[in-house]
């Protein structure tokens, strides 16, 4: 032992970068704390200025990790539909921007054997285009990724763009996911 107390190997074992990153991440605050620290300072503010405030425009974060970009970085927009038959899903109105993708489909206490449900985004609400397309050639309960393909939108629906032959399953759900951009 040293007059530390801590042994050579000990002291060693510390300075390696796995244990000060698990000891850096450990320190960090959580995205709750961000959130109400956030929440907060923006009522602070807002009894702080008299009289009634209009806010309007758009925020573009640069520079530091502040909480906005914390949030924006790790929010993310998910959203799962059944069906079937052809029909459009539930539209979501993204909180950030997204760019990346995921979709997800599964038989509902079975397995389907045919069905086409695509992914979709749009910038207006109104107007949507195909992202990723899952097949049963996909296959039931594999997840397809957009992968390096962004497509930048700030609506996202899932569709049943044909008939689905249900086979053993009752259904055909659909779970999307939207990634904000970074």
């Amino acid at each position: 032992m040293t007059r530390k107390g801590l042994t050579k190997q000990d002291r060693r074992s510390l300075r390696s970068p796995l244990v000060r990153t698990a000891a850096a991440v450990e320190a960090l605050p959580t995205a709750t704390a961000i959130a109400a620290a956030f929440d907060t300072a923006i009522r602070a503010s807002a009894l702080a200025v008299s009289g009634a405030v209009t806010v309007s425009g758009s925020v573009t974060p640069t520079g530091a990790l502040t909480e906005t970009t914390f949030l924006a970085r790790h929010a993310h927009s998910t959203r799962s539909d059944s069906y079937t038959g052809a029909a459009n899903g539930t539209a979501i109105a993204l909180t950030y921007p997204c760019a990346a993708f995921a979709i997800l489909v599964k038989g509902t206490g079975g397995t389907p054997t045919i069905w086409d449900i695509r992914l979709e985004g749009s910038l207006d609400g109104t107007n949507y285009q195909q992202i990723l397309a899952h097949t049963n050639a996909t296959g039931d309960g594999v997840t397809l990724f957009s992968g390096a393909t962004l497509s930048p939108c700030l609506w996202i629906r899932s569709r049943s763009a044909g008939a689905i032959t249900l086979g053993t399953a009752s259904a055909v759900a659909a779970t999307i996911l939207g990634i904000p951009i970074t």
